[in-house]
């Protein structure tokens, strides 16, 4: 269950950090042709849709925030296999699911939101939190 037994600060430390995956781009913001690969899974078996938690195995996350002539790009990937009810006969099986995303990221916004542009916090995004709404808001 803990990496170290007995040390309690150091596994409770270690929970905590699984809990956000928050990806800090700073050091490619000035580098043209910078990348960041990242790779991680997520629970959201806690997620409902009308009384049903279909994610019941967890979602594969991978992508890359890459510097394009100066702009942030991140490309974003979901993948994992839903436990899904047929309408017709009422009985379960496994549907699966994937999600392709890409987003511009910014460090301010200049005039009108837009749903593509990501405003970065002190030059960081959390992916954690942007893959658990993007999952929710493309079921």
């Amino acid at each position: 269950m803990f990496d170290i037994p007995g040390r309690v600060l150091y596994n409770t430390t270690r929970v905590i950090a699984r809990c956000s995956m928050v990806l800090d781009v700073k050091r490619i913001i000035n580098t043209p042709g910078g990348r960041i690969p990242f790779d991680f899974t997520e629970d959201f078996s806690d997620v409902d849709f009308g009384g049903v938690c279909p994610a019941v195995r967890p979602v594969l996350v991978v992508g890359q925030v890459r510097n394009i002539a100066g702009m942030l790009r991140l490309e974003l990937a979901l993948d994992t296999t839903l436990a899904a009810v047929c309408d017709r006969c009422g009985e379960v099986f496994d549907k699966p699911f994937h999600l392709d995303c890409e987003y511009l990221l910014a460090t301010e916004l200049e005039g009108e939101e837009n749903d593509e542009i990501l405003l970065l916090e002190d030059g960081t995004v959390d992916l954690g939190e942007l893959s658990r709404e993007v999952f929710i808001l493309n079921m």
